[in-house]
């Protein structure tokens, strides 16, 4: 993939980057999305 912006804004916008707070902060889902482990490890859910 290549991008059309130089690593100074990369950096910058990196840095600008505020976390969005989640949507779903009750029920099923809400627990899902707080135990879930990454795909990378098999999204295992205990």
């Amino acid at each position: 993939m290549n991008l059309l912006i130089t690593e100074k804004e990369i950096d910058q916008r990196l840095r600008n980057w505020i976390k969005p707070e989640p949507r779903i902060t009750t029920g099923y889902l809400n627990a899902y999305r707080k135990i879930v482990s990454s795909a990378k490890v098999g999204a295992y859910f205990n």
